[in-house]
C-alpha cells in the first residue's frame, strides 16, 4: 500500500488492519448496508480494529464511539437508511424428500411410510406415470423405491436473501438415517419439491408452503483427506451444484422506524425515481412498510441493489448534492473512514459526481483510488477501467483481487475485457482465476463453453499462452476450465479410479488413451474405447452421455462430475497431464459463515 512517508511499526500494524477490514469488508458492509443498523456491523469493526491498535477499549464504549462516528458519516446522514431497515433478509431453509437414481446397487428400498406414501403419490402426478406424454411407464413408482438402483433421501437448501424466481442454489442431499443405503456417488436426483417448515421438536417438523424444487447429478467431494475442511469420504451424503432453483421471488421490505405515510411515500418516489422500471421497484403498503422488487439487472447481486437503496439521499436538490459529494471526498481522506458505505452513496448519486471522484481516481493512498474507481464504474465512468485495471495488475496489492471481480461486475463501462484478458496469462494462478471468473461474468466471448452431457458440466476454454493450468468449480454450476489449447494426457499412463469406475491406459508408443468403463449396475466392463490425448477430448469422452455414432462406435461414458475431476487430480498428480490443478477454494462466506440477523425481528409476510 503506497503512502507518503516511510512507513514505522505503527503503520505497518495499520497497513494488516486494512487487510483485515478489506477481507472483511463484505461480511461487514453487508451487514451494514441491508439494514441491521450500523451497531450490529460496528461491533465486528472495533473489535477487529481495537486489536490491530493495541487499545483495551470496553466491549461497551467501544461500539458506543464506532456507531456515532458512522451515523456522522455524510454516508448515512440524510439517507433512506437512516430512517429503515430490511426485512425478509434471512437465508430460507426448505427442505423435501426426493429420489436418487443410478445407484447400481448401492441403494435401498428403506423408508419411512409417510415418506414413501407421499413420494408414490407425487410420482404419479408426474406426466411419465399420469400418461400425459401420451404413454406410461410400465413400472410403478413403488417398484421403482424398491429397486437397489434407488433410494430415498432428504433434500435441505438455503434460499438466499432477496433471491428472485428462477435464482439458483446448492442443496444437500442425503440417505436416510437406518436406511442401507451404501453410497450415492453417480446418481442424479428427480425433480423434488421444496418447502419451507416449522419445527415443532427435535424430531418433528410442520411442512408449508413449496418455494422452490432441486434435481441434478450428485456430487460428492472427491478431496476429503486432502481438503482440510473435510476428514473423510461421506458416500450417503452428496450435493447439487446449483441444483436448487426458486420459485417464486423472496419478499423484501423497507420498515420505517417511525411510521408516516409521508415519508414512506417520499421514500417510495425517491427509490423509484432512481430505479425506474416497470412494474415500479417500490412500493408503498402503509406507513410503516415499502415493498422493494429486485430490478432484473441486479438479480445476480440483489445485496448490491439493496444497498445502494439504504444509501439513496433524499433530497436531489442541485445545492445538497453538490455540499454533499464535497463531504464524501473530504471523508474518504479522514482517518478510518467506512469507505464501502461512501462507495454506495456516491453511486446512489449517479454521474453527478464523476467531477468529484475522477480527481480521487489518482490518490495516492491505495485505498481511496481503488474505492473511488469502484464508484466510477458503478456509475459507467470509463476513465475508472484503467484504474481498477492498474489495480488488478499490482501484484500482491490488497485490492489486486477485488478490483478484478469489480471490473467482472462492471456493466455500464467499455474497454474491461483488455485488462482481464492480459491477466489470463499471470505467474500467479490466483489471478488468472479470478480474471477468468470475471470475463465469465461478463459473458465474454473469449470465454467458450460447450455443455458436456445433458447436465453434467460446463467445459470452458480459456485462451492463455501461461502455464497450462485445470481449474474445477465445486460450488454454483459444476464447471472445467482449460487455460490453454495444449493440455494433453501423454502416455506412457495407467489410472484407474477408486471406485474401479473408470480405467485409462496408454503404452509410451500410444497416440491415442485406451478407456474402460466398468458399469455400476451390473459390475461388467466395456470393450476398450479410443479417445485423443488432448484432455478437451477426454473430458467429453468421461462426462458426455453415452450414444452411437455414425460409425457405430460408442462416445460418451456418463462418469459423474465429481468422478471426472478426481480423475483429472489424480492424472495431474501422476505428471500424466501436462497441467496444474486447481480447485475452487471456499469463499469468505464460505469461512466465515452466512450474515445472520443481529436482533430485529424477521418475517417473509
Amino acid at each position: 500500500m503506497a503512502y507518503r512517508r516511510m512507513t514505522t511499526p505503527t503503520e505497518n500494524t495499520r497497513t494488516l488492519c486494512r487487510a483485515n477490514r478489506l477481507a472483511l469488508v463484505g461480511r461487514i458492509t453487508l451487514r451494514t448496508c441491508l439494514g441491521f443498523g450500523p451497531s450490529a456491523a460496528v461491533l465486528t469493526t472495533v473489535l477487529l480494529l481495537s486489536a490491530c491498535n493495541g487499545k483495551s477499549d470496553s466491549a461497551v464504549e467501544a461500539p458506543k464511539r464506532a456507531k456515532i462516528a458512522l451515523e456522522n458519516s455524510a454516508a448515512y446522514r440524510g439517507t433512506i437508511g437512516e430512517h429503515s431497515w430490511f426485512e425478509g433478509l434471512r437465508l430460507m431453509r426448505v427442505r423435501g424428500y426426493g429420489l436418487v437414481a443410478g445407484l447400481g446397487t448401492n441403494g435401498s428400498s428403506d423408508c419411512p411410510p409417510q415418506v414413501r406414501r407421499d413420494l408414490i403419490q407425487t410420482m404419479y402426478k408426474s406426466p411419465a406415470f399420469s400418461g400425459a406424454q401420451g404413454r406410461r411407464l410400465s413400472v410403478t413408482p413403488a417398484q421403482i423405491i424398491d429397486d437397489l438402483d434407488t433410494a430415498v433421501v432428504a433434500v435441505q437448501g438455503e434460499i438466499p436473501a432477496a433471491a428472485t424466481a428462477g435464482t439458483r442454489f446448492g442443496v444437500t442431499v442425503e440417505a436416510l438415517p437406518g436406511t442401507q443405503t451404501r453410497s450415492l456417488e453417480g446418481g442424479r436426483l428427480y425433480t423434488c419439491q421444496l418447502n419451507m417448515f416449522r419445527m415443532v421438536d427435535e424430531a418433528t417438523s410442520i411442512p408449508g408452503r413449496n418455494l422452490a424444487q432441486a434435481a441434478g447429478p450428485v456430487f460428492i467431494n472427491p478431496f476429503a483427506g486432502e481438503d482440510s475442511s473435510v476428514s473423510e469420504v461421506n458416500l450417503r451424503r452428496g450435493y447439487l451444484l446449483g441444483g436448487g432453483i426458486t420459485s417464486e421471488d423472496r419478499r423484501v421490505h423497507l420498515i420505517l422506524g417511525m411510521p408516516s405515510y409521508q415519508r414512506a411515500r417520499a421514500i417510495m418516489r425517491r427509490i423509484n425515481e432512481r430505479f425506474p422500471a416497470t412494474p415500479k421497484i417500490a412500493d408503498a403498503l402503509s406507513p410503516a412498510k415499502i415493498r422493494i422488487r429486485i430490478p432484473k439487472e441486479y438479480d445476480d447481486n440483489p445485496a448490491h441493489f439493496l444497498g445502494v437503496v439504504r444509501h439513496l439521499y433524499f433530497s436531489t436538490e442541485q445545492m445538497f448534492v453538490e455540499q454533499r459529494l464535497q463531504a464524501l471526498a473530504e471523508e474518504m481522506r479522514s482517518e478510518e473512514p467506512p469507505l464501502a458505505e461512501i462507495c454506495l452513496s456516491f453511486e446512489g448519486i449517479g454521474r453527478t459526481g464523476w467531477a468529484t471522484l475522477r480527481p480521487l481516481y489518482a490518490d495516492p493512498q491505495d485505498e481511496i483510488s481503488y474505492y473511488a474507481a469502484v464508484a466510477g464504474v458503478r456509475t459507467g465512468d470509463d476513465l475508472a477501467v484503467e484504474v481498477l485495471a492498474r489495480h488488478a495488475r499490482t501484484a500482491n496489492s490488497l485490492y489486486q483481487l477485488p478490483a478484478i471481480a469489480a471490473l467482472g461486475s462492471s456493466v455500464r463501462v467499455r474497454r474491461v475485457s483488455g485488462p482481464l484478458l492480459a491477466l489470463l496469462d499471470d505467474e500467479d494462478p490466483r489471478i488468472r482465476v479470478a480474471a477468468y471468473e470475471a470475463l465469465r461474468s461478463r459473458h465474454d466471448p473469449a470465454i467458450r463453453s460447450i455443455v458436456v452431457g445433458e447436465d453434467n458440466f460446463l467445459l470452458d476454454r480459456v485462451p492463455s499462452s501461461g502455464a497450462n493450468l485445470i481449474y474445477a468449480k465445486r460450488t454454483g454450476t459444476p464447471r472445467v476450465a482449460l487455460f490453454g489449447d495444449q493440455i494433453t494426457c501423454e502416455p506412457p499412463v495407467f489410472f484407474r479410479h477408486r471406485d474401479e469406475s473408470i480405467t485409462i491406459n496408454a503404452l509410451a508408443s500410444d497416440t491415442e488413451l485406451t478407456l474402460i468403463r466398468r458399469s455400476p449396475f451390473s459390475g461388467g466392463v466395456s470393450p476398450p474405447l479410443r479417445s485423443g490425448t488432448a484432455i478437451a477430448d477426454l473430458l467429453e469422452m468421461l462426462g458426455q452421455d453415452p450414444k452411437i455414432t455414425a460409425d457405430g462406435d460408442v462416445f460418451g461414458l456418463g462418469l459423474s462430475y465429481s468422478t471426472v475431476v478426481s480423475t483429472l487430480y489424480e492424472l495431474c498428480e501422476q505428471g500424466a497431464i501436462n497441467a496444474k490443478f486447481m480447485l475452487e477454494q471456499p469463499s469468505v462466506t464460505a469461512i466465515f459463515g452466512p450474515i445472520r440477523n443481529a436482533g430485529r425481528p424477521e418475517s417473509e409476510r
